[in-house]
């Protein structure tokens, strides 16, 4: 059978993943319960039609990373915690010049199976359409990301959530700033320092209320600078 793709957005990726008799599959989000079939072990005595069913991709997909991001080599994290000199060395990554991302983005955590220890600075500053972040869990594999480093995300506008690894260790300066849609109320895993203006003009209240009245900072933060949350009106 031949694939008809006038029904797909050409500004999305889809994943095409086999045939199936169940009409309503060919919407992507019913591909997890469609029942595909073999077509060429099918012997029809009559006109017997099947359906392809497409499912919607991730910006990231694990044969395709380099697409949309770069990887700077000999990255090495400064962890002034009383650990040692050097906590982890590995890769940096920082979406590639002239991609723009949206939607939810699944960054990757390794790179030839070395792991990616940093962000880069400004790495994905002023992605405005990218609303959710995401760390793959590669199989058998923890996240090593020890740092979020300075202006990753800033003048992220869109941005409401994200998912911060456990190794995570270090939120710098300026991290998450102008992210004015974000929402979070917890600061948990591992993290041990959050920079100046860390989450500078960047939280949001959670849909229906008017402000964020709890936050907490977990009990592994060692250093927050006192400007860490500067500017935000949701926080009372």
């Amino acid at each position: 059978p031949s694939i008809d793709e006038s029904g797909l957005d050409d500004e999305e990726r889809y994943r095409f993943l086999g045939w199936t008799q169940d009409k309503n599959a060919v919407i992507a989000q019913s591909a997890r319960k469609a029942k595909l079939v073999n077509v060429s072990s099918i012997q029809a005595s009559v006109d017997t039609t099947f359906y392809a069913v497409f499912v919607k991709e991730s910006v990231y997909d694990s044969a395709t990373d380099d697409k949309y991001f770069e990887f700077i080599e000999n990255v090495a994290v400064w962890d002034d915690f009383g650990e040692s000199q050097y906590d982890a060395q590995g890769y940096g990554i920082r979406v590639k010049d002239g991609i723009k991302l949206s939607g939810k983005v699944t960054i990757p955590t390794y790179h030839n199976g070395i792991p990616i220890v940093s962000t880069d600075r400004e790495s994905f500053v002023d992605q405005t359409g990218i609303t959710h972040i995401f760390f793959f869990k590669e199989t058998g594999k923890e996240p090593a990301l020890r740092r979020i480093d300075a202006l990753t995300f800033s003048g992220c506008t869109g941005l409401k959530h994200v998912e911060i690894p456990l190794s995570v260790r270090s939120i710098m300066d300026n991290a998450f700033t102008r992210c004015s849609s974000l929402v979070m109320n917890y600061i948990g895993g591992n993290v041990a320092l959050i920079a100046q203006n860390a989450f500078n003009q960047a939280l949001a209240a959670p849909t229906g209320q008017s402000a964020i009245s709890n936050f907490t900072v977990g009990g592994c933060v060692k250093m927050m600078d006192t400007r860490a949350f500067s500017n935000n009106t949701a926080l009372i």
